[in-house]
């Protein structure tokens, strides 16, 4: 399976270039048929988020938004409000796509367990990125959005292994495997 983000020049949403899977020129007009999907969307996060904690299979097949970069201690962590909701990764058994907020990447990825014995994602304890690709950075990329975008690119590099931890609430924590016992880089993500 072979993840991908498209931009979407313009939506309703009143962001200019929105990465969304879906966005309509045209909202619809009746507010109960967005009611009903709102409620059916918010039911399957919520049932997703609630099974991540539990094993990694929610890991597969499913957007991750990324919401905190701890990168150093000194350095803020929660992404800014002004491009929160942009940064996101998704995998496959092989591979990972995403977008920083400035750029689309994409990697070949190989999972491992404890031991470091090659496993499918759904009993993995690390993810090892190989072959990470990174488009052109948009040249409207400035403020927070390149900010976050450097620190997402400078963790997300080829021959990078994190390990895989799903929190209480089922979000996931990629902690960079740098040999370091404290502070060691990571990303914090929920499921969309």
């Amino acid at each position: 399976m072979r993840l991908s983000f498209r931009r979407r020049r313009s939506c309703n949403t009143g962001h200019s270039g929105s990465y969304s899977a879906s966005c309509s020129p045209h909202p619809s007009a009746n507010p109960s048929r967005r009611q009903v999907l709102a409620g059916v969307l918010l039911s399957a996060s919520v049932g997703l988020a609630a099974c991540g904690n539990e094993e990694t299979g929610a890991l597969l097949d499913s957007t991750w938004q990324i919401t905190h970069i701890y990168s150093a201690p000194e350095d803020p962590t929660e992404v800014p409000t002004d491009i929160a909701g942009v940064p996101r990764l998704g995998f496959s058994q092989n591979s990972m796509a995403g977008y920083t907020g400035c750029a689309p990447l994409q990697a070949q990825v190989s999972f491992s367990d404890d031991s470091g014995a090659s496993v499918a994602a759904s009993e993995a304890s690390f993810v090892l990125l190989n072959e990470v690709i990174s488009d052109e950075i948009d040249t409207e990329c400035t403020g927070t959005a390149a900010w976050v975008h450097s620190h997402i690119a400078g963790l997300l590099q080829s021959g990078n292994r994190f390990a895989l931890h799903f929190d209480s609430r089922g979000e996931l924590v990629m902690q960079l495997d740098d040999g370091q016992p404290i502070n060691s880089p990571a990303l914090r993500m929920f499921v969309l």
